[in-house]
């Protein structure tokens, strides 16, 4: 069978079968599914407003624990009041107790305690009436909630829960030493509760243990209320209630709106299917345009890879006459990405095949001026400073050596400092040097022997030429990078020579071709330099050039900063 009439087959037998099954299934699962969805969904925002509400009781519960168990309110309700003075002091040790556990919940108004008596202890409370409010039993019920009531000590009309304990010795609970209470703001209940939206007009009602209604929400509006509890004949109730208050959450929805949310989606469903199998007519005469799929998938994937993405694949799973060609086309664009890869592989690996000859070359040098030099010594002198310059190359040695590639710049200028001493044995003072560097880059890294060839290059082909004269090094930021200066006042180079071979330099080239003042620049000179930072870095601002200075030349390179790991 062709693609065109497996199309044209396949899309009118899917869609009518799919969207008549959908409308025959759906009229007489609606209801029950809503009605699912909807009580799972109602009963996870009732669990989590009856979590969010437990919190603050059992907390509460729990900062009342801690007061009654500390040793100062066993001795304060162990202690016999006397008189108001003694009252108004034990009253006041209470409140640090109390002001120790309950001043970091701000739902928490008051905590106070009253003895065995029933008398509060509490200065600012003594002679407040609880006992109508309180219910404390000897029963063994560990947690006691009042009815909301207002609360006496605030001024206004704010009402609380007031939560209360029995206090007993530590090793005596036959009597109890007295009770503590803490109110509860009933206004983080109404946070608790109101937070959630019920769908459909819902409300949702509060019940304590006995049945009565604490608090009614309808929408946005919280009304805390005492009474019995309201018919729900009209409404599908949903219901949780709290292991730590016995009380229960409960989410009444009308009935009428269920019922009328399930007719409105059966007339949205037919509405649907209707419209639907107008479109499979229409469709259908133009299914035959699908056959440009695979097509239509070819082009864009040579798109992608015409833009250097060689990660596309196509996915076809179709058994027919263009599964052959796609698949043989994902073939190729696999080969031709392996084939890029062993051609990059193999660059980078000649790059640094030719970074480690350059890194080679430095060493001999090195070692050829400091052996001559302790040659000369050892011949001439025959003194101690042969232990200092061979000190020195013993350091020079180690550094050239190392298979590091980046040294701090804090080492790189200690080893500078290594070779001027090397040189200033063999040439004394002829030149003046100095250092200068921000201190907060001494931890930066560079390539290893980047500013000591800078700086022999300035010795022997500006200050020795001469006969004397000044090298000058400065490391400082600039941007988001490094640029490292060496100056001298040395003869300096020609204006043409020295833009031959700044112009070297940009073309990032190290060969043996030019002519004999740019030659003198080969070996461990600039152009040495210049490559490496160029191997490293990439075709970016970093790299060596060469400055005019009145008198003498200004070496500058500039280094992205990179740190120690």
């Amino acid at each position: 069978m062709s693609i065109r009439k497996q199309m044209i087959l396949y899309f009118s037998c899917v869609m009518v079968v799919i969207f008549t099954l959908t409308e025959l299934i759906n009229g007489w699962q609606a209801y029950r599914q809503l009605e699912k969805n909807m009580t799972a969904s109602v009963k996870e925002l009732l669990n989590l407003s009856v979590k969010n509400m437990d919190y603050y009781f059992q907390d509460t519960s729990n900062v009342c624990s801690s007061i009654m168990a500390d040793e100062r309110t066993q001795n304060i309700l162990q202690q016999e009041i006397k008189d108001d003075l003694d009252g108004k002091i034990l009253g006041r040790e209470l409140n640090k107790v109390v002001a120790q556990y309950a001043s970091t919940r701000p739902y928490i108004t008051k905590v106070y305690l009253m003895d065995k008596n029933r008398k509060i202890i509490t200065p600012e409370l003594r002679g407040e009436q609880v006992d109508k409010f309180l219910n404390i039993t000897k029963n063994g019920k560990i947690l006691n909630i009042s009815p909301l009531h207002k609360a006496g000590y605030v001024s206004g009309t704010a009402k609380v829960f007031s939560v209360a304990k029995l206090i007993y010795a530590y090793n005596d609970r036959t009597e109890p030493l007295g009770t503590i209470v803490a109110d509860i703001d009933c206004k983080v209940l109404e946070e608790a509760v109101g937070d959630y939206a019920l769908p459909l007009d819902g409300r949702m009602i509060l019940l304590n243990e006995n049945g009565e209604v604490l608090l009614n929400k309808s929408g946005k509006d919280v009304q805390w209320e005492n009474g019995s509890r309201k018919s729900s004949s009209e409404y599908v109730t949903i219901s949780e209630q709290s292991q730590v208050t016995g009380w229960t959450l409960s989410a009444q929805i009308p009935r009428g709106e269920f019922i009328r949310s399930i007719i409105s989606q059966m007339w949205l469903s037919f509405a649907v299917l209707i419209f639907c199998l107008a479109v499979i007519v229409l469709v259908s005469r133009k299914i035959i345009h699908s056959v440009y799929q695979p097509l239509n998938l070819l082009t864009e994937s040579m798109k992608t890879v015409e833009q250097g993405n060689f990660d596309t694949k196509i996915e076809y799973n179709q058994k027919d006459e263009f599964s052959r060609v796609i698949h043989g086309y994902n073939l190729m664009v696999v080969k031709i990405k392996a084939l890029l890869q062993e051609i990059v592989e193999k660059e980078q690996t000649q790059r640094n095949a030719e970074l480690y000859a350059l890194q080679a070359q430095i060493n001999p040098h090195f070692l050829y001026n400091t052996l001559n030099s302790i040659r000369y010594f050892a011949k001439i002198y025959k003194a101690p400073e042969i232990r200092e310059i061979t000190a020195a190359l013993i350091q020079l040695s180690k550094a050239s050596l190392s298979s590091e590639k980046f040294i701090c710049i804090r080492q790189e200028l200690e080893l500078t400092e290594q070779y001027l001493a090397i040189q200033k044995m063999r040439y004394g003072d002829i030149a003046e040097v100095t250092m200068e560097m921000e201190e907060e880059l001494g931890d930066c890294l560079i390539p290893r022997f980047s500013i000591q060839p800078a700086v022999e290059n300035a010795l022997f082909h500006g200050i020795l030429p001469k006969g004397n004269g000044k090298i000058e090094v400065k490391v400082h930021r600039s941007g988001a990078g490094i640029e490292i200066q060496i100056r001298d006042d040395g003869v300096g180079i020609e204006k043409e020579q020295m833009e031959e071979i700044n112009e070297r330099l940009k073309m990032a080239v190290f060969s043996e071709e030019g002519n004999q003042e740019i030659s003198r620049l080969k070996n461990i000179g600039l152009e040495n330099i210049n490559y490496r930072i160029r191997i490293y870095y990439g075709e970016t601002e970093a790299g060596v050039r060469l400055e005019e200075e009145n008198p003498g030349t200004r070496v500058e390179f500039y280094i992205p900063m990179r740190r120690e790991e």
